[in-house]
């Protein structure tokens, strides 16, 4: 089992230099395609779970969501058991990883690759004072420069806790400022943000079931597109995710075919539970999103871990509170079929379809993946006619031809987007791709002139 851990730490390591080698720069456009396919698979995998949760609530009359969702949310926690197996590995948290020295023959410039971010580029500002004096000279005196200097500068980051410690280093000689530097570690943060979105959109999508068919509830999810939308344009500071008209008319393409397949439930429970669980995933999918782009790539093992330690320990008390209260009677217990059933659908629609789900958002975008979640639509009404009998009639086939579409036009605006980025990458061209509202560009001078020893006035 260490030979495998091993194995497989030194294999992430050469795929890593791969990628700062430039090896695999090509491969932007079967990562969007791969990224494609695995959205298909997922969203297969939740349409036959629904159908299962379906069959478990109506067909068993086990009407118990919270119990299923705390069932599968607490077999994330397996997800730990590879640090107890195969010991800490590196990640991206804050803390130090400390190793015995050996002899290496790596350059400074591996050293350089693997402490800094990718290239960034930034316009630079010409001093005032320098412009009013070349305008105060005549043109006949102004003399031919030899030198010609780029308007752009290249911007190499450090990672926070090298930048820190970098900064200090520089700071003159003189007792430190009184500063707080409370940084939360990666499993609090998972805590605070994941955890209770994931819990919540997942139990209201499992009690919207109760009230509504699979296709009105995956209807009425897919409006998620248009909540991530929103938060993209409000709250993101990358270009790819700010509006834009051409996204704002996927959208509207994709709500006209979700408005003709829509058969809304005459049960408003149902529809409002299934608009809180889009709502709550669209904010989980956005901070995702933004979170793996400023910190770098999430650890996804520690992620869904996390949330299954939450389960755990939050929602088992909430198991007597919805009992005590009613909402939800968790007597008698359930017996062994409602059980396998139960834990089969944990297993397969929520642990394996999640972390795949979240692979896929890496590897395309936020809006992509959302939405992507309205083809479990035509998928919901091909298993109600596999499974129940159910057929479609015209009106829901025409449907489906606007919810491909935007599906397709969001895939290759995405795969476009990445070609034009990697092809000014490649050519070194001037690309302001610096954060808006960076602070490290702020005040560049402030730290870097500060003199590292007071001088003494008497030498």
């Amino acid at each position: 089992m260490r030979f495998n851990c091993a194995l497989l730490h030194w294999e992430r390591r050469f795929y890593r230099h791969l990628l700062r080698g430039g090896l695999m720069a090509d491969s932007h456009r079967s990562r969007i395609l791969f990224g494609v396919f695995l959205l298909m698979i997922v969203n297969s995998v939740w349409v036959i779970s629904a159908e299962v949760t379906k069959y478990l609530f109506v067909d068993l009359r086990f009407r118990r969501p919270f119990f299923a969702t705390y069932i599968k949310s607490c077999l994330f926690s397996m997800f730990l058991l590879r640090y107890l197996i195969c010991g800490p590995q590196s990640s991206n948290t804050d803390e130090k990883d400390y190793s015995l020295l050996s002899t290496e023959n790596e350059t400074d410039s591996e050293f350089e690759a693997e402490s800094l971010s990718m290239a960034e580029f930034e316009p630079v500002s010409v001093p005032s004072d320098y412009e009013s004096e070349d305008q105060s000279k005549n043109p006949a005196e102004k003399k031919k420069r030899k030198v010609r200097f780029s308007l752009w500068r290249e911007v190499r980051s450090l990672p926070e806790k090298i930048a820190y410690e970098a900064k200090l280093a520089r700071l003159p000689y003189r007792p430190p400022p009184i500063e707080c530097n409370c940084r939360m570690s990666a499993p609090v943060k998972y805590v605070l943000y994941f955890a209770p979105l994931w819990f919540l959109s997942s139990v209201t999508y499992q009690a919207s079931l109760l009230f509504s068919s699979v296709s009105s509830v995956n209807m009425i999810s897919a409006s998620s597109s248009l909540f991530v939308l929103l938060f993209g344009a409000l709250f993101s500071p990358f270009a790819e995710d700010k509006f834009t008209f051409l996204k704002f008319g996927l959208v509207l393409l994709n709500l006209a075919g979700v408005a003709i397949v829509s058969q809304f439930s005459s049960v408003w429970t149902g529809t409002i539970l299934a608009v809180t669980s889009a709502f709550t995933y669209a904010i989980y999918l956005t901070v995702f999103t933004v979170m793996s782009k400023n910190t770098g790539q999430i650890d996804m093992n520690l992620l869904f871990g996390v949330i299954g330690v939450f389960s755990l320990v939050i929602c088992t008390p909430l198991m007597f509170v919805v009992h005590l209260t009613g909402l939800e009677p968790q007597l008698p217990l359930p017996n062994m079929q409602e059980f396998i059933v139960v834990l089969l659908n944990g297993i397969i629609g929520s642990v394996l379809s999640d972390y795949l789900w979240l692979y896929a958002t890496l590897l395309t975008n936020s809006l992509i993946s959302s939405i992507s979640l309205t083809l479990t639509i035509p998928m919901s009404l091909f298993a109600d006619a596999l499974f129940r009998l159910q057929f479609p009639d015209a009106a829901q086939l025409m449907a489906a031809v606007p919810i491909m579409a935007s599906f397709i036009g969001a895939s290759l605006i995405s795969h476009s987007a990445d070609e034009r980025v990697e092809t000014i990458r490649r050519s070194k061209s001037p690309l302001p791709v610096a954060k808006r509202g960076d602070i490290r560009f702020r005040n560049l001078k402030s730290d870097e002139n500060e003199r590292l020893m007071e001088q003494d006035e008497s030498l």
